[in-house]
């Protein structure tokens, strides 16, 4: 005779690789019950609610949280470097000075390539276009270090690679966490990450510019303007940072709506959302499910990868 679990609570209850065919759940409450590898062709999950329980919705919301906190971090750390470092650097024409500007070009010039690449062919492209630039610069430089002023030169390619490779990942990882807060509370929590995103972007530019135009050198330093010009000059790098800044949030933040929508050149970051999403929920992963009945059911945040879902 097939199991009746109709309108229980079996919340966080594990039923992984039992028989369950032709059991009965309807209106039953499941959030974060594992049926891993079970066999519940023909059950009846009619009215069942499925999901997270709200202790794991939390910790999932704060996980994206601090990601979003992080990512922004690294924004603000491009934005610093893309800014500063002419600003703290002899302007004559020194080889420091010309290898660091040349390699702030670069930045701006790889990073320009990420964006419109992933908003054409999306943001595993871009990631990848990116890595294969990263590798190739430092490589290409390293090959000519002892024919031109390697030592300036070679820390200048570094640079380039490893800001933008804190950019790039910034960026996805920021949209990772977009996209999970919207999986999992909807559009406010997603809004709330976005603002974290921000918050924590403008807090990093804030710090580094003070840190650059307020701090003492050291003996033997490249000389700092004056106290009253050091205003002038965290002015300038706050400002233009905050601008710069800006630029990796809304590309997240595209990444992010589109992969929610479904958009195939995004699906990444969306099946890692969703992957994460589903941590703590219920689970019909490699389940046999052909027959079930899922009519009235609430199944947000459930994890249906490499389930039989034949006349599901």
């Amino acid at each position: 005779m097939p199991l009746d679990f109709s309108g229980k609570n079996l919340r966080g209850r594990s039923f992984k690789g039992q028989n369950l065919k032709g059991a009965n759940f309807i209106g039953a409450d499941i959030r974060s019950t594992d049926f891993t590898d079970a066999n519940l062709t023909l059950a009846n999950f009619s009215h069942a609610k499925a999901g997270l329980q709200h202790r794991w919705a939390i910790f999932l919301v704060v996980v994206s949280l601090l990601l979003s906190g992080l990512s922004g971090l690294f924004f603000s750390f491009i934005g610093y470097v893309l800014l500063s470092i002419p600003l703290y650097l002899s302007k004559d024409n020194t080889p420091e000075y010309i290898s660091f500007l040349t390699a702030e070009f670069f930045i701006i010039i790889i990073f320009a390539i990420f964006i419109f690449i992933t908003i054409r062919k999306g943001i595993q492209v871009g990631l990848g276009t990116v890595a294969v630039i990263g590798i190739a610069v430092p490589a290409f430089v390293g090959a000519f270090t002892i024919s031109i002023n390697g030592a300036f030169i070679t820390t200048a390619a570094l640079i380039v690679a490893f800001a933008v490779a804190i950019a790039s990942t910034g960026t996805f990882a920021a949209a990772i966490a977009f996209t999970e807060a919207r999986v999992v509370a909807g559009a406010k929590a997603f809004a709330f990450a976005v603002v974290v995103a921000v918050a924590f972007a403008v807090a990093g530019v804030f710090s580094f510019a003070y840190f650059g135009a307020f701090a003492e050198p050291n003996p033997g330093d490249v000389a700092v303007p004056e106290a009253s010009a050091r205003v002038g000059v965290f002015i300038i790098v706050f400002a233009g940072a905050g601008a710069v800044t800006g630029v990796p949030v809304l590309l997240s933040v595209y990444s992010s709506c589109q992969a929610f929508k479904g958009d195939e050149k995004h699906a990444l970051i969306r099946n890692i959302a969703v992957a994460f999403a589903a941590t703590g929920g219920t689970s019909f992963r490699n389940v046999n499910l052909s027959d079930a009945n899922f009519t009235g059911a609430t199944l947000k945040s459930t994890d249906f990868r490499k389930a039989t879902l034949t006349r599901f």
